[in-house]
């Protein structure tokens, strides 16, 4: 303003207003990242890595042939946690039938006793 004009304070401040102004329009420009963006970030990345590594795993190839994409929680419309568990148990092979056990000890009989 014309009243303060060549006062040496004065001038400074005004100086520092401006760059401090300028400063701050280039702040606002930069993306914020809150928390959860963050989070979904590395879900999203850990959920690729995991996959990218059930695709070319020799491990675990019987049970791929049912479910070639990973997931980390269960649909809704499927059923409970224990029948799911069970059901993959028996599609691959791995459960605690007789046969089974006859794979890891061969003493066990792997019939049923009741022939």
């Amino acid at each position: 303003t014309p009243g303060h004009a060549d006062i040496q304070g004065n001038e400074l401040a005004d100086q520092l207003a401006k760059k401090a102004a300028q400063e701050a329009e280039k702040i606002q420009s930069i993306p914020i990242f809150t928390k959860q963006d963050k989070q979904k970030g590395a879900k999203d990345s850990v959920m690729v890595k995991w996959q990218n590594r059930w695709d070319t795993s020799d491990k675990g190839r019987r049970y791929y042939a049912f479910q070639q994409n990973v997931k980390n929680t269960l649909p809704k419309d499927k059923p409970s946690t224990e029948i799911y568990r069970i059901t993959t148990s028996l599609r691959t092979g791995y459960y605690n039938l007789n046969f089974y056990k006859s794979t890891i000890c061969p003493a066990i009989i792997d019939k049923c006793s009741c022939g």
